[in-house]
């Protein structure tokens, strides 16, 4: 309780990581304030969390410093966050008298009252369970901390809705620089946008934990695109490339199956440098995760830059891939092929067509392995010994798993 003796000459000035725009506490009408260091309790994290839960977050961190009852009410007097839980949800007594009162701030009944009148804050009331001159300026401590989380909050909500509306193309060019420059969103940093898919109903914890993980990067955005979908705007430092995007990626996949036990799948755009590029980022992110069902059902981090072939034939017309395969194999089909022959290819594939190695590997004869080497070539005409027949056939089950997957 000593540090709370300096409250008389304590000045608190927060920098908030939106826009980089200050609020002091002035805001809340006071003067004269020295420095203060609070651990944790003043500092806004980045969290997804709207309104009242924003509210008892921070109130629950303050009860650990203020020995008294203190809380937020709203316009009707209905306490929506207070140190004592159990009020929560109940009509203040005294606030229509605080309410008719001249000015922002109000004592009676042994309590004190403090109209907030900062943006996005109006219609809101702190209070504080007795009214000694030490309690009045743990009021305007709470003042200012409620004032500086709702003003985030409803910056940061600002934010989001720009980065919506522009991964889904619904801003003009003229429009996207000026809303940038007056949210001071850089227009040229390199970004990257991964996409998470939960594959089943949305889970808002999804949100939660990514904005845990990434709490300090103050440039990023996490959204909720769809039902399924959360699109996260990584903006990387010059220092770092598409890599480190990756290595999130991996964390938030490993995070999201230990906490939420989701088996999320996550698609990665490449780099780009311009902010108009999101909407390409964003379609190549859904993009890779779209490739990767077709063609590589148990990856769960799908990157754009290495998809391989499976980007290449995704970009081909169904009627080109159907008269590829009837060129190529004939009359011949691969569904005539048993499923323990596909796996002997693709092994043989793995081990860069080699006999002795691929039998090594899957424990069998060099002679098993031959014979049905040499069973495909009668069926397909295509001797996988060699390394052009060996592609063709690749791209022979690659094109018929899209078709049949698509």
């Amino acid at each position: 309780m000593q540090c709370l003796l300096l409250l008389y000459n304590i000045h608190i000035n927060y920098t908030l990581d939106a826009g980089s725009q200050r609020f002091s506490a002035e805001t809340a009408g006071l003067k004269d304030w020295g420095a203060l260091a609070l651990p944790c309790s003043l500092t806004i994290k980045k969290r997804e969390a709207v309104g009242m839960k924003v509210f008892q977050k921070h109130v629950n961190e303050l009860r650990d410093i203020l020995d008294r009852e203190f809380g937020v009410l709203d316009d009707r007097g209905v306490i929506v966050a207070c140190s004592d839980e159990n009020r929560i949800g109940s009509v203040h007594p005294d606030f229509e008298r605080a309410g008719r009162a001249d000015g922002r701030l109000y004592i009676g009944g042994g309590m004190a009252f403090m109209k907030l009148q900062d943006r996005g804050t109006d219609g809101y009331t702190v209070y504080i369970g007795s009214a000694d001159e030490e309690s009045i300026r743990y009021l305007k401590l709470v003042a200012v901390t409620i004032s500086t989380v709702r003003a985030y909050q409803e910056e940061k909500s600002t934010r989001k809705h720009f980065y919506m509306e522009l991964l889904f193309g619904k801003t003009a060019p003229g429009e996207t620089a000026e809303k940038a420059r007056e949210l001071k969103i850089p227009w040229d940093a390199p970004r990257a946008v991964m996409v998470v898919r939960a594959g089943g109903a949305k889970d808002f914890g999804i949100i939660d934990i990514i904005q845990a993980l990434y709490y300090s990067k103050t440039r990023d955005c996490v959204i909720a695109a769809d039902d399924t979908d959360t699109a996260v705007i990584w903006e990387l430092k010059r220092s770092e490339n598409i890599e480190a995007v990756e290595k999130a990626a991996a964390l938030i996949s490993d995070t999201l199956t230990a906490e939420l036990m989701i088996k999320a799948k996550i698609g990665i755009s490449t780099v780009a440098n311009a902010l108009l590029d999101l909407p390409r980022l964003y379609g190549e992110a859904n993009t890779a995760l779209e490739i990767g069902r077709i063609f590589e059902p148990e990856r769960t981090i799908l990157s754009y830059r290495s998809l391989g072939i499976g980007r290449l034939i995704y970009g081909l017309p169904e009627e080109t891939c159907s008269l590829f395969l009837k060129e190529v194999l004939g009359e011949a089909s691969l569904d005539s092929l048993e499923p323990e022959y596909l796996h002997t290819v693709l092994r043989f594939f793995e081990s860069n067509l080699n006999v002795s190695e691929t039998s090594r590997r899957m424990y069998i004869h060099r002679n098993t392995l031959a014979y049905r080497l040499e069973k495909i070539k009668k069926l397909t005409g295509l001797d996988l010994t060699r390394f052009d027949d060996a592609v063709v056939f690749k791209l022979a089950v690659q094109v018929k798993t899209y078709l049949e997957r698509k």
